[in-house]
């Protein structure tokens, strides 16, 4: 069934019709069903899975102040540092942390954006495209040295445009409707050489109703720089794989104390309840994915959920079909020390790891508390001693 809808059009303003997608029937390459399998009781350890660690220490800049780091993405010797909450900008750094530029900034002249909400990467065209959602538009720069190129008009909806990715000439995000009664779709396609537009995966069928955005960190989007990005939303239990041939569903995680429909409450009965969604489903002792803890390699899909208000961390082999169960990721490349943040981004040959700028205070005392505790082998180590409270720190993990 196809409708017309105004959501994205291109600067030529070219209207299209929209395409719904149903990919039900579709199985999943990779199936996991936990309840057939027993914890392991321990931590996985880093090493499992990388073979050294990189430190990065991203110098001061008067012209890069980073109060918040709200996405990170690398590409070939290039860190990209999305600061949507306080700077409102995204820098770009070397990978020996020298500040290099800065792409677009906040305006209302040609190439200048009135938000930056997200950011993706175009390999091939060598571009870099920016979502302004205040602005409804996406901006396109040139990736190696920021100049403005053009932009691609999104028409004003009862939608909202959260997160970004792109593949293949398309585009794609996220989308939330700001009315939460209303029925909607999870991802929408935009093709940007024909305007065509598609949405996929409704909110009722593939995130039991669930259509809000109400904590975070809740960036949708997984595997930006790879041939297959991979969507997954707040309580879907399958990841989805973008490529040349749509969007299916990759990897689907049973268990039986999986999300419910009916577990969905409305804004007005958790206000009542004084409560949100998650704790509804924590006093439920309910099971779903933390969407922002996806990793991938060759071998491994690496994950991680909740099931009755614990996390925990799985680690599936793909050529075996097995999956180990555990209780977190020990850190025993650079020290567990004082606390350990979460894998943020990967590529086909590292996965970075970043202190948030608002802790740390915390981590620069943990580290100085515990020198005994860092490896004597770990990258940078006397640096790391020398940290002060302003610094920015990124630990590149490489794959084995």
């Amino acid at each position: 069934m196809k409708r017309m809808i105004y959501l994205f059009c291109i600067v030529s303003l070219c209207i299209s019709c929209e395409q719904k997608q149903d990919v039900r029937k579709i199985e999943a390459v990779y199936t996991v069903n936990l309840d057939d399998i027993k914890p392991e009781g321990d931590p996985l350890m880093a090493s499992a899975i990388f073979k050294n660690v990189k430190t990065i220490i991203l110098e001061d800049h008067d012209y890069a102040v980073i109060g918040m780091i709200n996405e990170l993405q690398v590409f070939e010797d290039k860190i990209f540092i999305l600061d949507y909450d306080f700077a409102k900008k995204l820098f770009v750094f070397d990978k020996n942390g020298k500040f290099v530029r800065q792409i677009g900034s906040k305006g209302q002249g040609p190439g200048e954006y009135r938000s930056i909400d997200d950011f993706c990467i175009d390999v091939e065209k060598r571009a870099i495209y920016i979502l302004d959602r205040d602005g409804s538009k996406v901006f396109v720069y040139n990736l190696d040295t920021g100049k403005y190129l053009n932009a691609v008009k999104l028409s004003p909806d009862e939608s909202s445009c959260n997160y970004l990715a792109y593949y293949d000439n398309k585009l794609y995000t996220a989308t939330v409707p700001y009315d939460y009664r209303k029925k909607s779709n999870l991802l929408m396609e935009l093709d940007i050489k024909t305007g065509e537009q598609k949405e996929y995966l409704d909110a009722d069928t593939y995130n039991c109703g669930w259509n809000r955005l109400d904590f975070g960190p809740n960036n949708f989007f997984s595997a930006k720089l790879s041939d297959s990005p991979k969507f997954l939303a707040q309580y879907m239990n399958t990841v989805m794989n973008i490529d040349k041939d749509g969007v299916y569903p990759y990897l689907t995680v049973n268990h039986k104390n999986w999300v419910q429909s009916s577990d969905m409450l409305s804004r007005e009965e958790l206000e009542e309840q004084e409560t949100d969604q998650q704790g509804i489903l924590i006093s439920k002792k309910r099971t779903w994915l933390m969407q922002h803890n996806y990793l991938e390699t060759d071998k491994y899909i690496c994950f991680k959920y909740i099931d009755e208000y614990r996390p925990y961390l799985a680690m599936f082999d793909k050529h075996t079909r097995e999956t180990g169960i555990y209780n977190y990721l020990h850190n025993d490349l650079r020290g567990q020390v004082g606390f350990d943040s979460s894998l943020k981004f990967y590529n086909s040959h590292a996965a970075y790891e970043y202190i948030d700028p608002q802790l740390m205070p915390i981590f620069v005392a943990a580290i100085k508390n515990n020198a005994d505790k860092l490896p004597l082998n770990l990258d940078k180590r006397d640096e790391l001693l020398k940290l002060n409270e302003e610094s920015i720190v990124i630990f590149e993990y490489e794959f084995k």
